[in-house]
């Protein structure tokens, strides 16, 4: 949700499948107008419990993640389209298959969409029920492909898309990427695993330059960087690189990551 409100300034929104009400929350903390409502409570008694379809009344924005009965979405998308203000938004959030079906072809076709937002990081959207019946703990890791779809009334095309990468702590808090002579005393075994924050930048880091074949280059790409480093000369050529992630101690050593 932050994706899409960094990406587009809205007043106020209406999430007309708000369950637990994520949407209307996020919105909140930024100052903007909000409401919601559901088709059933799953929020407590917090949203008005009405089928979004029977609801004629017109909104500024419309945002949501609709049900995952795709020809129910359609419809609701449809509706949301008669019922937002001029130059008003609809966007959704839905599984990135949802745009290819042949089934959807004359909805993408007849209303084109002004930006499809490709969420590189899987975020984690359990069903309503399954979140009313474990809560919080049931987000996880997530593992479906979704996308920000967002049309604007009156918008004839084209089509845009953008490609949103992930959140990695260690663009920000990574304070040195620097040379030192290796430790004597230090036996112990590092794995990737003890460091997500910095397994997730090598990952995108290396995809980025060098695609497809990057595995292959994955065990040598920093030593390589450090023998190329002007500052590796002043130190010993058995040198490992010391990456310093603030969000996970101690410092770990490049060349330990790519041999281990």
């Amino acid at each position: 949700m932050d994706i899409l409100l960094d990406r587009f300034r809205l007043d106020a929104l209406h999430d007309p499948c708000c369950g637990q009400g994520t949407v209307v929350d996020t919105a909140l903390a930024r100052g903007i107008a909000a409401s919601g409502a559901d088709i059933a409570d799953r929020a407590q008694g917090r949203f008005l419990a009405r089928d979004f379809l029977k609801d004629d009344a017109i909104y500024p924005n419309l945002v949501m993640n609709p049900p995952y009965d795709r020809d129910r979405a359609v419809a609701i998308i449809l509706h949301a389209f008669e019922h937002v203000a001029p130059g008003g938004r609809v966007a959704v959030l839905v599984n990135a298959d949802f745009r290819h079906s042949q089934e959807r072809y004359p909805l993408f076709i007849r209303h084109c969409p002004e930006l499809i937002i490709v969420l590189s990081q899987r975020p984690s959207c359990p069903p309503g029920e399954v979140l009313q019946l474990y809560g919080e703990q049931a987000r996880g890791g997530g593992s479906i492909n979704f996308d920000w779809i967002v049309w604007r009334r009156g918008y004839l095309g084209p089509c845009l898309h953008e490609w949103k990468l992930p959140e990695l702590p260690l663009l920000s808090t990574v304070t040195q990427i620097s040379p030192v002579r290796a430790s004597t005393t230090s036996k112990q075994k590092v794995s990737l695993e003890n460091c997500p924050a910095l397994a997730s930048a090598i990952f995108l880091a290396a995809s980025i330059a060098y695609g497809q074949s990057w595995p292959r280059l994955f065990r040598c790409h920093l030593s390589s960087f450090a023998r190329n480093c002007s500052d590796f000369n002043k130190t010993s050529a058995a040198a490992p690189v010391t990456v310093q992630c603030a969000s996970c101690r101690p410092a770990y050593r490049g060349d330990r990551y790519f041999r281990s």
